[in-house]
């Protein structure tokens, strides 16, 4: 069972991340760190906020969560769900937002 670090201000604000929060802790070995919530800042923008940061013995992981139903089908920049409702592909912010993460890291280390 991982284990979830509550950064002070921090938690699940919706039902879909509670479920994913509840379903990582559960799935995932001890070994694992979970850390739902957090915002981290940028230089000169407005911070990223993160649904849930994965920290593995091995690797972080940046997990986004969407409260979408249904099949998605897409490209590189746009996808459909469930057939009709049309998206930006998250995967360009989601990227960003695992270099802010990594960046922020870096800067961190003495």
């Amino acid at each position: 069972m991982a284990k979830i670090i509550q950064l002070p201000g921090s938690g699940p604000i919706n039902e879909g991340e509670a479920l994913a929060v509840a379903l990582l802790k559960k799935e995932l070995p001890d070994t694992y760190s979970l850390i739902p919530n957090v915002e981290i800042p940028q230089l000169g923008r407005p911070p990223y906020e993160y649904d849930i940061i994965v920290i593995a013995p091995h690797a972080m992981y940046v997990v986004e969560i969407k409260g979408w139903q249904g099949g998605i089908e897409g490209d590189d920049f746009t996808w459909v769900v469930a057939g009709e409702f049309v998206r930006p592909n998250p995967w360009p912010t989601v990227n960003n937002k695992a270099r802010v993460l990594k960046s922020s890291i870096e800067n961190k280390q003495p």
